[in-house]
């Protein structure tokens, strides 16, 4: 991963500062160039401190400017951090639509978005999201399941519109430059953060 550095700086510094945080007791595991992050319950506790985090490593990665998709699922996880295993249908998920996508972004599953209804955290009413019609790569797009349309991380998304603009710079840095088939998957998350400039609280 480019700059692997960087992120691997973010994730101690994130765990020095939540090493006490009960809601959110796992530290992300670095597989390759994949994140693995998950929570203890499913309490709507559980889904901020995860989606927080989540949204933080996003930011500080694209100002660093290094690429990165992603996609929050619910369900069944086996972790056994002893011998290294992890599995179950949330990974699963979580995965395939990560992997799929066409852009530099983060999208919840709609295993997420059901959850959050149980929870009292409806997904339609954070305003650092926004309903958009997730671009997934063509050979890949059959494999995903569920609605293409999905609340997406508005990177940057904050208190004023800098944050979302800084974003936006980094992004269209990255893509200059680029073979044009890679140019798309910046063109689609540009076009997404241009169709949704918002403020909203962190």
């Amino acid at each position: 991963v480019p700059d692997r550095v960087s992120s691997k700086a973010f994730l101690k510094g994130w765990k020095r500062r939540n090493e006490d945080d009960r809601a959110f007791p796992h530290i992300p595991l670095c597989f390759s160039d994949s994140f693995l992050l998950f929570t203890a319950d499913d309490s709507a506790l559980s889904f901020s401190a995860l989606d927080s985090f989540v949204r933080q490593f996003i930011v500080s990665l694209v100002l660093h400017e290094i690429p990165v998709r992603g996609a929050m699922s619910y369900g069944y996880l086996y972790a056994n951090a002893e011998n290294g295993l992890y599995f179950g249908q949330a990974l699963v998920e979580s995965a395939s639509v990560g992997e799929a996508q066409d852009w530099v972004g983060f999208a919840l599953c709609k295993t997420v978005v059901d959850q959050l209804d149980v929870v009292g955290l409806s997904a339609n009413k954070h305003l650092n999201y926004a309903s958009w019609p997730i671009p997934f790569k063509l050979q890949q797009k059959d494999q995903c399941r569920g609605p293409i349309d999905l609340p997406a991380f508005i990177i940057g998304a904050g208190p004023s519109e800098q944050g979302q603009k800084n974003c936006r710079n980094a992004l269209s840095t990255m893509r200059n430059g680029t073979p044009p088939e890679v140019q798309r998957k910046y063109e689609n998350t540009l076009a997404f953060l241009v169709g949704n400039v918002r403020n909203s609280s962190a």
